[in-house]
C-alpha cells in the first residue's frame, strides 16, 4: 500500500501545523507531492521547503480565494489526486448561552462552508483524476460534547457532507472519506487541558499516519467514516 500513492498531488489545508502538517508529513513520506495551505504564510513556508511541496496562502472561509488556490496547484502539480480539507477551528469550552453569533458563524464558515467550498472548487480535477478528498472531522461530529455547540455543529455538518460526498463521488469515480478523532495534543487545547491530560492524548503524527493510510488503501475496500478514540479518555476523571 506504501507505493499506492507514489506520485500523486495533493492539497492539504490547515497544513502549517499540527495535524495538517503531519498528514502532509505523512504524505510526502509517500512519496506524494504536497501543496499545504493556510492563512500564515510564514508557518507555511518551511513546510513546504521541508517537503518540496508548495505554499498556498487561503482562508477557506473565501470563495474567489479558494478558486484560486485550487488552480494554483493543478498548475503547480499538473493535477490533483488527493483532498485533505484539515483547515478547522475550535469552540470548546463556551455553554450555549455564551456562544455569540459571530463565533458560531466563524466555526461554521470555516469547518463546513469551508469544506464545502474546497471540496467544490476541487471536484472536477478530483473527477479527472479519480482522486480522493477526506475531510478530517471529529469525534464531536458523532456525539455532542458540554460547551461546544458551535464546533459539535460544524463536524456533524462535516460528517452529513462527507456521506453525501460518498454517494457523488461515487458516480465521478472519486472516494470520499472522513476521519473522526478523539482528543488530539494539539494548540486548540490552550489552557483547557491539563498535562497529565495532554500526555493521554493522540498525538498528530499518529494521526497524520492514519489518515495517510486510509488514502492508501486499495479502493476495492470499502472504508467508512472512521472513529478514532484514545485508548483512555484523557477526561474521563474531571
Amino acid at each position: 500500500m506504501e507505493e499506492a500513492l507514489k506520485g500523486k498531488v495533493a492539497l492539504v489545508t490547515g497544513g502549517g501545523k499540527g495535524i495538517g502538517r503531519a498528514i502532509a508529513e505523512s504524505l510526502a513520506r509517500r512519496g506524494v507531492r504536497v501543496a499545504v495551505a493556510g492563512r500564515n504564510l510564514e508557518t507555511l513556508q518551511p513546510v513546504a521547503s521541508l517537503l518540496e511541496g508548495l505554499a498556498v496562502e487561503l482562508d477557506v472561509r473565501d470563495e474567489g480565494a479558494v478558486r484560486e488556490a485550487v488552480a494554483a496547484v493543478v498548475s503547480w502539480g499538473g493535477s490533483l489526486d488527493l483532498l485533505v480539507n484539515n483547515a478547522g477551528i475550535g469552540l470548546l469550552s463556551t455553554p450555549l448561552t455564551e456562544t455569540d453569533a459571530s463565533s458560531w458563524h466563524e466555526v461554521i464558515a470555516t469547518n463546513l462552508t469551508g469544506t464545502f467550498l474546497v471540496t467544490r472548487a476541487a471536484w472536477s480535477h478530483l473527477a479527472t483524476a479519480k482522486g480522493q478528498v477526506l475531510n478530517v472531522s471529529s469525534v464531536a461530529g458523532t456525539r455532542g460534547f458540554h460547551g461546544a455547540s458551535a464546533y459539535c455543529a460544524s463536524k456533524h455538518g462535516v460528517n452529513g457532507l462527507t456521506e453525501v460526498l460518498r454517494l457523488e463521488g461515487a458516480e465521478a469515480g472519486i472516494r470520499a472519506l472522513a476521519l473522526c478523532p478523539g482528543a488530539i495534543d494539539t494548540d486548540i487545547w490552550g489552557e483547557l487541558a491539563s498535562t497529565d491530560e495532554r500526555s493521554r492524548m493522540m498525538t498528530p503524527h499518529q494521526i497524520g499516519e492514519l489518515a495517510a493510510g486510509m488514502l492508501a488503501t486499495p479502493r476495492n475496500i470499502e472504508l467508512g467514516p472512521w472513529v478514532v478514540l484514545n485508548a483512555q479518555d484523557p477526561f474521563e476523571s474531571r
